[in-house]
């Protein structure tokens, strides 16, 4: 309860050291490097359909199952890299993967 109300009157920058805006900045800044594909998918599906054939049923399924693995294959990992080989590698190693693939 103290910590509570200790921080009531604080700023964002007091609390954090820096603006929480910065949080948002770099938070799409990353949405939009690492999820293009979810972005694009209106403009990629009817490509895919015209080369393999696929219906739109068959293009939705695959969507559902790229984003849902997409969102729940992340949180095994997360939690294991995060508990043992504690945050620095845990916030640089996603860095330095994505930085291989572009």
């Amino acid at each position: 309860m103290s910590d509570t109300m200790t921080t009531q009157n604080r700023t964002d920058k007091e609390i954090l050291g820096f603006s929480r805006w910065w949080l948002f900045v770099l938070a799409f800044l990353a949405m939009s490097v690492i999820s293009p594909y979810e972005y694009a998918w209106s403009v990629i599906a009817p490509h895919f359909a015209k080369i393999y054939g696929w219906t739109p049923n068959k293009l939705s399924l695959m969507f559902t199952a790229f984003v849902i693995f997409q969102a729940f294959g992340t949180l095994p990992g997360g939690v294991y890299y995060a508990t043992s080989s504690g945050r620095r590698l845990f916030l640089w190693l996603p860095v330095f993967l994505q930085g291989l693939v572009f």
